[in-house]
C-alpha cells in the first residue's frame, strides 16, 4: 500500500476497482490469492473498494459482507460513480 499511496495520496474515501480475485480463472476460490490482503489492506486504509468477479462473489461476501460493493457488470467499476 505504501507504493499506492506514493502515488495517489491517501486512500481513504478514494475509488478504487478490484477486477478479478480468484486465484485462477474460472473458479470461486480465492482463498490464498493476494487480492484477499490488497482489499483488506484498501479498506483497513478507507478506501472505497468496488469488485467484480463473476465466479468468486459469493465467498467474497462472507469475508467482505459490509466493506467492499460488489457489482454484476465489469463496466461499473470501471464507470463513475455507482448509481444503486
Amino acid at each position: 500500500m505504501k507504493h499506492s499511496e506514493k502515488l495517489l495520496g491517501l486512500l481513504a474515501n478514494r475509488r478504487v476497482s478490484v477486477l478479478g480475485f480468484a486465484f485462477k480463472k474460472d473458479t470461486d476460490d480465492f482463498r490464498e490469492t493476494a487480492s484477499l490482503r490488497v482489499i483488506g489492506q484498501l479498506v483497513k486504509k478507507g478506501a472505497k473498494v468496488y469488485a467484480y468477479d463473476p465466479m468468486a462473489t459469493r465467498n467474497a461476501r462472507k469475508v467482505f459482507p459490509d466493506h467492499v460493493e460488489f457489482v454484476e457488470d465489469y463496466k461499473l467499476c470501471l464507470a463513475g460513480p455507482i448509481v444503486v
